[in-house]
């Protein structure tokens, strides 16, 4: 194993081993010049290593960015509210709120993300997404399409260790949509919400490469960990941009996936 010259980019370095014909190198960090966890490279050429470098040390900058801006977030932010109404916990939401532990300005918007909706928006949302069609996403739901008609998968339900069917999240989502009705006067069965309007991420607003990154690159792509919401009822995660995301991904929904209109397919 022969070594090669080592890498440097914004403090951090890498340190180039050659084997077999390829060039292999973990990330090390700046200051302390520890490895990172699970941050690591292989290329063919010494030409195609620095540029991999680079991204790989971006992509780190740009997670510790994420988690600091989440940090400051959940520090001003009712983020257990939030919570509950975006993994559709309709209990311990109403519980909050007779306990006076609702951030009423949650009514208004929802700060932090691309765009400051409502939080009642959420529960809009969910209702958009798990009633209608979701065509090639079914089986991210532990759901297939029968005759036209979405009906749990129970095989695949068991496979995924799931704790929640999509008819389950239904049925709790509309116990959502009572409790905005009962607490705050909000029906949202009245109230018309134009999803397709949050499209900051589509063309012709990005190029179609980059809006299939944003949507469908794994695992960090919105397709990929949106949707896991339905079938795990235990999930309390929320960041500050959650609820940003779950208003373009049901614009995703209405506007390519049920429209079959792909950007990057002919």
């Amino acid at each position: 194993m022969k070594e090669t010259p080592k890498l440097e980019y914004k403090g951090y370095t890498a340190y180039l081993l050659a084997k077999e014909g390829r060039y292999f190198s973990k990330v090390y960090e700046p200051r302390n010049n520890n490895p990172l966890e699970g941050c690591g490279f292989s290329v063919d050429t010494l030409e195609e290593a620095m540029p991999r470098f680079k991204s790989m040390v971006e992509r780190e900058l740009q997670n510790k960015a994420f988690k600091r801006k989440n940090e400051e977030w959940l520090s001003q932010t009712d983020y257990e509210s939030i919570s509950d109404v975006l993994n559709i916990h309709p209990k311990s939401f109403k519980q909050r709120v007779l306990d006076g532990k609702f951030d009423t300005n949650l009514l208004d918007r929802v700060l932090g993300g691309d765009y400051a909706v409502p939080l009642f928006f959420v529960t809009k949302a969910w209702d958009e997404i798990l009633k209608g069609k979701l065509n090639e996403l079914s089986f991210m739901v532990c759901s297939e399409e029968d005759e036209g008609i979405m009906i749990d998968d129970e095989d695949m339900l068991s496979g995924e260790q799931a704790t929640r069917r999509r008819s389950e999240a239904i049925s709790q989502n509309d116990e959502m949509k009572l409790l905005w009705k009962e607490l705050f006067n909000i029906d949202l069965d009245v109230i018309e919400i134009d999803f397709t309007q949050y499209n900051m991420h589509m063309p012709p607003n990005i190029s179609s490469d980059d809006a299939d990154l944003y949507f469908n690159d794994v695992p960090d792509g919105k397709v990929e960990w949106i949707p896991q919401r339905i079938n795990y009822e235990d999930d309390n995660s929320v960041t500050f941009d959650s609820v940003s995301c779950l208003m373009e991904f049901t614009a995703y929904v209405i506007m390519v996936i049920r429209t079959q209109n792909y950007w990057n397919r002919n």
